[in-house]
C-alpha cells in the first residue's frame, strides 16, 4: 500500500475490509480463480480507476498508526490466549 499499488487480495475478513473500506482495491473470495482473473482484469482495463485505487492505498498507509496495529494484535493474542484456557 505504501508504494502506492493498487491492492487485489483475496480474501475475508480484517484484509479484505481493509482493501474495500480504505477504497484501495478489491477483495475477491479465497480459493475462487475466476474471481480473481476477472478482478485483474478489471484492473487492466480501467487504468483510471486503477490508478485512484492506488493513490487510496498510498493514503491508507500514511494514516496507518503502528500504535492501532499494536493494540488490534494484543487483542488478538489475548483473545486466544482466554480460549486456550
Amino acid at each position: 500500500m505504501a508504494a502506492c499499488l493498487p491492492i487485489v487480495v483475496s480474501a475475508r475478513g480484517e484484509a479484505a475490509d481493509l482493501v474495500e473500506c480504505s477504497s484501495a482495491g478489491l477483495a475477491v473470495p479465497p480459493e475462487d480463480p475466476r474471481a480473481l482473473a476477472d478482478a485483474l482484469d478489471s484492473m487492466r482495463l480501467d487504468v483510471g480507476r486503477t490508478h485512484q485505487f492506488g493513490r487510496a492505498a498510498r493514503r491508507c498507509a500514511e494514516d496507518y498508526d503502528e500504535r492501532v496495529a499494536v493494540d488490534r494484535w494484543f487483542e488478538l493474542i489475548t483473545r486466544a490466549a482466554r480460549r486456550r484456557a
